[in-house]
């Protein structure tokens, strides 16, 4: 059986894709989600999703989304991968969560 899968589009529409409801559910969780993020984002069909985005786009849409980074923060393009698969899975989450499909 194929995993089902979850559009999720930045605010801005600037990057978009879709992300598996396993890897949803690896990461929303109580508790710290570091770790989860971390694993998931070796995940194969992430990786060439993220291979796709252009880090100055993901940089731009990461200072939208997150209003007290650093620049320093902002300069690190894995992090901000990591940044946005773990606010995509929550927004994905909450969105199920509230009997929504996004």
């Amino acid at each position: 059986m194929e995993d089902k899968k979850h559009w999720w589009s930045s605010s801005c529409g600037r990057i978009e894709f879709e992300l598996k409801e396993s890897t949803v559910d690896a990461i929303c969780h109580g508790g710290s989600n570091d770790h989860a993020v971390e694993h998931e984002s070796n995940e194969d069909y992430l990786k060439a999703i993220f291979a796709g985005i252009d880090p100055m786009i993901l940089r731009g849409v990461i200072d939208e989304m997150f209003a007290d980074i650093t620049e320093s923060e902002l300069n690190d393009h894995e992090s901000n991968l990591e940044r946005m698969l773990w606010s995509a899975s929550w927004e994905i989450f909450d969105g199920l969560f509230d009997g929504g499909e996004l």
